[in-house]
């Protein structure tokens, strides 16, 4: 059975901020490595646009160290699966899902593979946490 693999950036002191990180050849090395225990990228709307506009075009910038490129390869080559109610379009290898179902959920994790990467605080998967 597939894992759901929950993962936030999260300071000693409990504090989440992106923006305020200090994202390094190391933090981008170990966020590969945990990306490849999966097959898929859960996300929520926020945490979905912010990753796509990020990483989509990543490989082709050639002033980025050779772990930030393989993070960016990593991550565009998994398939993503994004809980919105509003977004209409997406690309980057993504399926919209309109809400989390626990059901169908639970099948997914059933399916052959290693597991699905959690990339989100939204209130959609949030409940996926505890199935």
């Amino acid at each position: 059975m597939r894992k759901l693999i929950f993962s936030i950036n999260i300071t000693l002191d409990g504090f989440i901020d992106h923006t305020t990180m200090i994202a390094d050849d190391e933090l981008h090395e170990k966020a590969s490595e945990l990306l490849r225990s999966a097959d898929v990228v859960l996300y929520g709307r926020k945490a979905y646009q912010l990753m796509a506009e990020a990483w989509s075009g990543a490989p082709l910038d050639k002033t980025l160290s050779p772990r930030v490129r393989e993070f960016a390869d990593t991550m565009n080559a998994m398939e993503k699966i994004v809980y919105s109610t509003t977004l209409k379009n997406v690309s980057w290898k993504t399926k919209i899902l309109r809400s989390v179902d626990p059901a169908a959920v639970r099948a997914m994790k059933r399916l052959p593979g290693k597991g699905y990467f959690i990339r989100s605080r939204s209130r959609y998967c949030t409940n996926l946490y505890e199935i």
